[in-house]
Formats: C-alpha cells, sequence, structure tokens
C-alpha cells in the first residue's frame, strides 16, 4: 500500500495525506484543492507559538515541537520567556542577562544574541582557566621536595588527627591503613 505524502503548510514538513495531522489541518484552516493545502479566507489566523533562543546552539526553537519537548526532558530551562538554557548554566545565564541588560538604558527591549552569549562565556571560561592554572601552580608550590610522589602538605596537616584515629597512609596509594599492618610505610597491596 502507498502512501501519499504533501508538504504541510505550517511546518515545511512531509505529512500523509490522510494522517492525524493532515485531517487536524484540513479540520481547523486548510481545503486541498488541486494536490495542495490552502488556507481558507474564513480561518482565524494562524496562532504565533514562542520561539525560544538555544543557547547552546544558537538555534531558534519553537515552542511545543518536539525538538523543544525534547530539551525539556533534557532538563532544559526557558529563562525570560526567551532563552532555553540547560539547568547546570541557568544561574549563570540569568547572571550574564542581568548584568548585561541592566548596565543598559533600553533593557526591556533588547535581548542578547547568541554570539553575545558566546563572547561572554568565552570571557568567563578564560577567567576560570586562568583560576584553574592559579590553583594548579598553588598545589605544586604546596608539594615537599621529597620527590617525585610527595605528598599535598594538606595531608601532613591532617596527620595529628590520623594518629588520633590510629590510622596511617600508605605513602604509595594513600590508602588508609592501620599502622601495624604497614610494611616500610607501604600497605600490602604496594608492598609486593
Amino acid at each position: 500500500m502507498s502512501y501519499n505524502y504533501i508538504t504541510n503548510p505550517i511546518t515545511g514538513r512531509p505529512i500523509r495525506i490522510g494522517g492525524d495531522t493532515y485531517n487536524r489541518i484540513v479540520m481547523e484552516s486548510h481545503d486541498y484543492i488541486d494536490g495542495r493545502l490552502v488556507r481558507r479566507q474564513t480561518a482565524p489566523p494562524p496562532q504565533e507559538q514562542p520561539v525560544y533562543l538555544n543557547t547552546d546552539i544558537g538555534r531558534y526553537v519553537q515552542h511545543d515541537t518536539r525538538t523543544y519537548h525534547r530539551l525539556i526532558e533534557s532538563d532544559y530551562e526557558v529563562v525570560e520567556d526567551y532563552y532555553l538554557v540547560h539547568s547546570e548554566e541557568e544561574e549563570l545565564i540569568e547572571q550574564i542577562i542581568n548584568e548585561t541588560l541592566y548596565n543598559e538604558e533600553n533593557h526591556d527591549s533588547r535581548r542578547l544574541t547568541f554570539n553575545e552569549i558566546q563572547g561572554i562565556r568565552a570571557g568567563i571560561q578564560a577567567d576560570q582557566d586562568e583560576y584553574d592554572d592559579f590553583v594548579l601552580q598553588q598545589d605544586t608550590t604546596n608539594r615537599t621536595p621529597s620527590g617525585p610522589s610527595s605528598r599535598p602538605r594538606t595531608l601532613e596537616d591532617h596527620a595529628p588527627r590520623l594518629a588520633e584515629l590510629n590510622i596511617e597512609l600508605c605513602k604509595e596509594c594513600l590508602m588508609p591503613v592501620n599502622p601495624s599492618d604497614l610494611t616500610d610505610k607501604l600497605c600490602k597491596d604496594c608492598s609486593e
């Protein structure tokens, strides 16, 4: 059995003639004339669906579509009735929007573009990378000069508490072990 398909005048996608979508369109607003769907003059004007900017890829997503529902199920949320943001970045995007738009005079009529959001994200990421480099540098300077497998100072800071609990750490794998089970400050697994 072959099915005849026609282009949906609302979305531009192919739909099956006689299918659910086709029947809904014909009942609501269109007539099938000469092999295509033509909007009736008596049909009410089409309702505009809200459109949201997906801040991850920069594409617009129409409300109540498959893509919209898939993103919402994947933990995306709508921010400021315009931006579609993953829940992990919701606070970051709100902060970007508030700082950028409230510094400008016409914050009610202006929306950030995808490129502006990406630029601000890049700046934040550069700041984060700089901070990570600083922390890494501090971590390497806080190591004791006893060798390549030296322990961070934080372990030495916790030595009194470990002694209080009658626990020592294996100097190789740093696993907590009873001091009587250590051989040359190595646990059984590391000493073999």
